[in-house]
């Protein structure tokens, strides 16, 4: 493990956007600069698509020091040798698990000096970049299950957090990066408040006939030229049509289920009129 530390970039002017970053790579730590080298050039060329002046946000990482291999788990210890170690020392780590273990006590001034950086920029939201950086924020690790979410920092507060890929998982799969790309951009959106703003939203689960001939009328055939109709079609095994989503506008959706009598009466005639004639 080097013991080196790279720097955290702080915002000039008023700092509205943080981004935490999980450990820094090779090239950050060879050259002692945040988001230099490959996911450096990644990182700031979303930002420029996005037109976010980085300069005005805080960049910093979770832990400031590169594991050995770029490997996380070596931050960590895991349930056993933890437990032998906090009865030997009398010692409990104030920080949750997560799945790599717990966090060595050595390590744990990592996560006071970010929540001081934090607290000093008092950003409206923070871009939680990676599994690390969302563990450090929230608790939770899970990047794949949390990203694009709007969530509240424990270590600072009450925060807003948005989790999204790290720019080294981009590099590694390209397609995150529209991910990334539209995760940002609803975090820049955020950025114009502290608060936590939840839209109220009309779902229509299990409609009658007359609730599609109403939606049909309202959303479909009168109101649509400027609202254009998105949809979403899930199949379950042997490309089975299970569920049948429309969505009108940001706040109204109506969902057809095949566990529905509905179902049965318009989509399911459907799709047996095609196998019938070959055209499924």
């Amino acid at each position: 493990m080097n013991k080196q530390t790279v720097p955290s970039q702080q915002p000039n002017g008023d700092c509205k956007i943080a981004f935490v970053f999980d450990f820094p790579t090779t090239d950050e730590q060879r050259l002692g600069e945040i988001m230099v080298g490959s996911t450096g050039k990644m990182f700031h060329k979303m930002c420029e698509i996005l037109e976010l002046n980085v300069e005005n946000c805080l960049l910093t990482h979770a832990l400031a020091q590169k594991p050995a291999q770029e490997n996380p788990a070596h931050f960590f210890m895991n349930k056993k040798n933890y437990s032998k170690f906090s009865k030997e020392n009398k010692w409990r780590s104030k920080y949750p698990v997560n799945g790599f273990g717990f966090l060595k006590p050595e390590y744990e001034s990592e996560l006071e000096r970010l929540q001081n950086e934090l607290n000093a920029c008092a950003p409206n939201i923070i871009i939680a970049m990676g599994s690390l950086a969302l563990w450090a924020l929230t608790g939770l690790d899970k990047i794949g299950t949390y990203r694009g979410t709007i969530l509240k920092s424990d270590l600072t507060g009450g925060t807003k957090v948005m989790p999204t890929f790290s720019p080294s998982a981009v590099i590694r799969n390209f397609d995150f990066r529209p991910i990334v790309l539209a995760d940002i951009k609803k975090a820049v959106e955020e950025s114009n408040t502290p608060e936590i703003k939840i839209k109220e939203r009309e779902l229509w689960i299990e409609p009658e006939i007359k609730d599609l001939e109403d939606f049909e009328q309202k959303y479909i055939r009168e109101n649509n030229e400027n609202q254009p109709l998105s949809f979403d079609i899930e199949t379950g095994g042997g490309l089975l049509l299970v569920l049948v989503s429309l969505q009108a506008i940001l706040s109204l959706s109506l969902y057809l289920s095949r566990t529905n009598e509905t179902y049965s009466k318009t989509i399911g005639p459907m799709l047996l009129m095609n196998d019938k004639h070959g055209l499924g």
